[in-house]
């Protein structure tokens, strides 16, 4: 039995609140025969006047429709659920802030965030938008690829989200421990587990307006009163024994039906989330330095990204990138004369929240040199040798820098809008947000240097 899809109390109370026992069949075809007769009954002129008064009805709607048109036109789907991939985007982009009451970042896509593995999660973290509840308005899958014990990859979702009263909200929320899968029809494969003992399986879908999910088939594992393994199920999705049924199953044959369902499942054509409008024209959406004149006008910092990829490129020895030292403390690392150069990378994130990228030298994957952009490129700050550095969203800098025997010195900055650098303040400042997490830096060996360019020594 697959123990990969676990799924803690809490995502079990989650599931408490799922709901949806429809009616019997039986019931159903009573209430429809008698709907069917009521209709018979009608007098024939009654059907005629109420035929007329709907055929006016509906002209009069068309000619309403038609002259608001434009202004009922439908909004696109991706600009209806930006909520979303910002909040999204926004942890991804700045870290998971642990003080923050998130409305849409689910376990899943936190957990997929934080441990983001060898991939970037702008590319392994997907969506999908379509009207899986049949009602004629799109719901948003958020989830990715998963590869589990060498099995071949799965397609998990970690949210689905409706639209309610024309805003986005959360229906389900998935993670490793309690996945969810499409499988086709507008139906969802659920399974999770809280233990040894405990193994949730189900099938549901979504109620016509797409805001719950209501329950097909509802099956787990609980240890009885004997102490022995028992097999229970239920149409509410609730994990109570009390009014569950248990069954004549085995173990063997419950893990039986979690393969079944599982080989029912589909795979989805994830989009990746860099992709999606919400992602703007963001740095780390993935911004590169070209050759051409127009790329320049387009891209202030290519002719920074060249003058740093020539000096790679150059091999100058420590005396002769003397004269360099005020601009780029990566001279200090060894560099370019005594270091691989693999280690040295790039990425733009803004960082002053003013809608314009900086651009941020790294090493090792951490910043080096920060310049800011006001018309053209401003080297805006570098972090000292032998110090580490904290940017935060809010255009503050923490610098620590080590001095030896006498310890360790806190300097803080923040950006001055006046002269586009980082400034040193007096007090020590308390960002409300977490600093900043870097990710997606793209290596300076990337850079292609057009023929045109050459170093100004």
């Amino acid at each position: 039995m697959k123990r990969h899809l676990v799924v803690t109390m809490i995502c079990l109370a989650a599931c408490a609140l799922l709901t949806g026992c429809a009616g019997s069949p039986d019931d159903f075809g009573a209430a429809k025969e008698k709907l069917e007769s009521a209709k018979e009954n009608v007098p024939e002129e009654k059907k005629e006047d109420e035929s007329k008064a709907a055929k006016k009805k509906n002209k009069n709607k068309k000619k309403h429709e038609m002259k608001t048109l434009e202004e009922d036109k439908p909004a696109d789907p991706e600009t209806l659920y930006e909520p979303v991939f910002s909040e999204i985007l926004e942890i991804i982009d700045y870290g998971y802030n642990i003080d923050r009451e998130y409305t849409y970042a689910t376990g899943g896509i936190t957990e997929r965030i934080n441990y983001p593995g060898d991939s970037d999660p702008l590319d392994a973290i997907g969506y999908v938008i379509s009207d899986f509840s049949g009602d004629g308005e799109p719901e948003l899958l958020i989830g990715s690829e998963e590869s589990y014990g060498g099995e071949k990859p799965s397609s998990y979702i970690y949210g689905i989200y409706a639209l309610k009263d024309g805003k986005p909200v959360t229906v389900v929320g998935g993670s490793a421990r309690s996945s969810y899968q499409y499988m086709g029809d507008g139906r969802f494969f659920y399974c999770g587990s809280g233990g040894a003992a405990i193994t949730l399986i189900g099938e549901n879908h979504l109620i016509p307006d797409g805001t719950e999910v209501e329950w097909d088939d509802f099956y787990f594992t609980d240890e009885d009163e004997s102490g022995q393994i028992g097999v229970y199920y239920n149409h509410s999705g609730l994990f109570e024994i009390a009014g569950s049924k248990k069954l004549a199953m085995s173990e063997g044959e419950f893990a039986d039906l979690m393969r079944e369902y599982e080989g029912r499942c589909e795979p989805i054509d994830w989009t990746p989330i860099r992709k999606c409008a919400a992602r703007g024209g963001s740095g780390s959406a993935g911004k590169d330095a070209g050759g051409s004149s127009e790329e320049d006008e387009v891209q202030p910092y290519a002719g920074v990204l060249y003058w740093y990829k020539a000096l790679q490129d150059s091999g100058k020895s420590a005396e002769e990138m003397e004269k360099y030292t005020s601009m780029t403390e990566l001279i200090q690392h060894g560099w370019p004369f005594a270091a691989t150069n693999d280690e040295v990378g790039y990425v733009y994130k803004d960082l002053t929240g003013d809608g314009f990228d900086e651009l941020i030298i790294t090493y090792y994957g951490d910043p080096v040199d920060i310049y800011s952009n006001e018309g053209d490129a401003i080297h805006a700050y570098s972090v000292p040798y032998r110090a580490l550095a904290e940017l935060f969203p809010d255009g503050t800098i923490m610098e620590g820098l080590t001095l030896g025997s006498k310890g360790w010195r806190q300097t803080w900055y923040r950006y001055d809008e006046a002269t586009c650098k980082y400034e040193p303040v007096s007090e020590e400042l308390q960002p409300e947000m977490s600093s900043v997490i870097l990710t997606n830096i793209k290596p300076l060996s990337d850079i292609k240097v057009p023929d045109w360019y050459s170093l100004n020594d």
